[in-house]
């Protein structure tokens, strides 16, 4: 005698079964593999399988590379942009994070991009400090945060090249809001790297950018600092144009 939905339970049954052994070989196969297509083989069971344990296991045993640094900066309306190096591993998103006065994080939202600009970010002149961590496969990275200054190994695209001239002509002008616009020469398709001299003779980044101009919202007031613009190409950098360089002579 049939029970009524038995046989369709059975057949459910058995496309679960096989949905497991197909994911079973595809995790024996990736870890057997190359390892430049373990993680996607992997993040693919998943996909189709949450909960498989092979592949939790083997994706835990592969590096989340959190991002090589983070910047925040305010713009020109006072919202803080905060921007940070992309994880070396591949299919993450990034939570962000603002670091509240009384020290405990507030999250601002989960993004695939490498940008994030906060309107809600309190009213001041020095940025608050942000925290970014890579996440993939409910996995979350260290978090790399605003204040701290890479370590020189993990710093992108710090080999000096000489044929890859400095920016020029680097220029800060005190605007009637008080923050300061720096601009420059430059030529060519070149990433730029503005830094400022603090009065304590420490460097905080600016911002990078692909224009020849920036503004710093972060500058205090009194005398203007002085600033330090370097390009980026092709995974060299140039040497740096400062604000202070003294003016050739006609």
């Amino acid at each position: 005698m049939d029970v009524p939905g038995v046989g369709k339970l059975g057949a459910l049954l058995s496309q679960a079964r096989a949905e497991v052994e197909r994911a079973d070989a595809a995790v024996a196969a990736a870890v057997a593999g190359p390892q430049a297509r373990r993680m996607r083989v992997l993040l693919a069971v998943l996909a189709n399988c949450p909960d498989h344990v092979g592949a939790l296991a083997a994706l835990e045993e592969m590096p989340l590379a959190p991002p090589a640094w983070v910047n925040a900066g305010r713009d020109a309306g006072s919202d803080v942009v905060v921007r940070w190096a992309a994880s070396t591993t591949p299919d993450v998103v990034y939570r962000v994070s603002r670091r509240r006065a009384d020290g405990s994080w507030q999250v601002l939202g989960r993004v695939s991009a490498t940008v994030l600009e906060d309107g809600g970010a309190p009213p001041g002149v020095e940025a608050p400090v942000y925290a970014v961590v890579a996440l993939q496969a409910g996995r979350t990275s260290t978090p790399a945060l605003s204040d701290s200054v890479p370590e020189p190994s993990r710093r992108p695209e710090i080999v000096a090249d000489a044929d890859l001239a400095a920016p020029t002509g680097v220029t800060a002008v005190r605007t009637a809001g008080g923050s300061v616009a720096v601009s420059w020469t430059g030529t060519g398709d070149v990433e730029y790297r503005v830094r400022c001299q603090t009065a304590d003779g420490r460097w905080r980044v600016v911002g990078r950018t692909r224009s020849t101009s920036v503004e710093d919202g972060g500058a205090g007031p009194g005398a203007l600092p002085v600033y330090a613009v370097s390009g980026a190409a092709g995974g060299v950098r140039s040497g740096e144009g400062r604000s202070d360089a003294p003016v050739p002579r006609a």
